[in-house]
């Protein structure tokens, strides 16, 4: 949503010519970070009982960061765009790399504690993303193009340093919650 927010305003007033993906792109990110996940995810055994505030402890790590990613991509797609050698497919494909490593980033937290299952699910979600970025086919059905060498830097660089703020995000949360003293401080966090 937000970044729809910050592509969709900036397209209003011109500031930006486009918006950066076409609805395959989400399809693809949406299936690799959100949707296959989630799936197994959901599915997992977990002993810990039900408890309250279920909804303020997912939006903490949630909103902070969809605002890093839609950042993380937008500044990526801009600066793309400022670059008078790539094409408008390679300045999409590197806002679709960044949103997509930074939101594999939060799956990999989402993901923990780790068991192999676990570890197995994100790097077959890293796996797919490869095949629909390098071989021809998966580049050709989902109009990406990662050939621009700066444009691609640029996105990995974006989504180190987005993934880095979500690590950071995380530890901080987990400390909150672990210095959280009495029970409504622990339902709280």
């Amino acid at each position: 949503m937000l970044l729809a927010i910050f592509i969709g305003a900036p397209v209003l007033f011109g500031i930006v010519q486009q918006f950066p993906f076409l609805p395959r792109h989400l399809t693809l990110i949406g299936a690799l970070t959100i949707g296959i996940p989630a799936f197994f995810l959901a599915l997992a055994p977990n002993p810990e009982r039900a408890r309250p505030g279920f909804v303020k402890r997912v939006l903490r790590l949630a909103a902070p960061s969809g605002v890093i990613t839609a950042t993380a991509t937008y500044v990526t797609y801009k600066l793309a765009q400022n670059d008078a050698s790539a094409t408008a497919i390679q300045a999409s494909t590197a806002a679709v790399i960044a949103l997509y490593v930074v939101a594999t980033w939060v799956l990999v937290v989402i993901a923990r504690p780790y068991v192999w299952w676990k570890l197995v699910l994100v790097a077959a979600m890293i796996g797919g993303f490869l095949l629909a970025i390098l071989l021809p086919y998966g580049r050709e059905f989902w109009q990406l193009d990662p050939t621009q060498t700066p444009t691609v830097l640029i996105a990995l660089g974006a989504g180190a340093i987005g993934s880095a703020l979500v690590e950071l995000l995380y530890w901080v949360s987990q400390r909150r919650a672990r210095n959280a003293s009495t029970p409504a401080e622990i339902a709280a966090a």
